[in-house]
């Protein structure tokens, strides 16, 4: 009532996924069933989480990539380089989507130094040379991809493969969920099958992220 006494119309909501849920908490799923005439789903991406305390096996090509990697010395580390990273990942979407990072790189170090135990690097390098990397965002659930890139060279070598791996099978191994984030765009309607299939690869499957849409009128 207090929404429609300030004029809108129309209430846009979306509800935190179960997975980074501390217990059972969809009242607020029920209650948009319940309200008025009922909340619509009107977008509905796909996410893809390995619950990491019942993990699926890899598919044979991420684990042949990792084996290359591994063949080559890549190594895996912490780091706080990320302007080596974003030159990789802006290079990455601009040729290939025409975009550019959600966040620029003064924006990503600032919010790494303010929460650094919540927003980490972690690189593969070579030689000193990184050749690819991925932005985590650290909850008390899950532990989410928000990027994650690699150079030409890297994506030859396995880098990315050997990366995530190590943080699925080492780093976070005790966390609950480890989330590589959407496949979808268009609120859904577009799937990334290349991108979802190597997620899958693995071991991760399907979460949803919804949209709901509820009249207020």
């Amino acid at each position: 009532e207090d929404l429609r006494a300030r004029g809108v119309r129309r209430l846009i909501y979306k509800p935190v996924p179960y997975i980074y849920h501390r217990m059972p908490a969809q009242e607020d799923l029920y209650a948009l069933f319940a309200i008025g005439g009922g909340a619509s789903i009107v977008g509905r991406s796909i996410s893809s989480a390995i619950d990491l305390g019942s993990p699926l096996p890899m598919s044979e090509a991420r684990r042949s990539g990792i084996r290359k990697a591994l063949r080559a010395g890549v190594e895996i580390v912490r780091s706080t380089d990320y302007a080596s990273f974003w030159k990789i990942l802006s290079e990455n979407l601009l040729t290939r989507h025409g975009a550019v990072p959600v966040h620029s790189l003064e924006e990503i170090t600032a919010l790494a130094r303010m929460w650094p135990d919540r927003i980490t690097l972690h690189a593969a390098m070579l030689q000193g040379r990184m050749l690819g990397a991925a932005v985590v965002y650290v909850t008390d659930r899950v532990v989410h991809t928000q990027y994650i890139s690699a150079s030409p060279l890297g994506k030859s070598l396995g880098a990315i493969d050997l990366l995530i791996h190590t943080l699925v099978s080492d780093t976070y191994s005790r966390a609950p969920y480890f989330d590589f984030g959407g496949s979808t765009e268009q609120m859904g309607h577009m799937l990334n099958g290349g991108l979802i299939f190597q997620k899958e690869g693995f071991g991760a499957r399907a979460v949803c992220y919804d949209t709901y849409s509820l009249s207020l009128l």
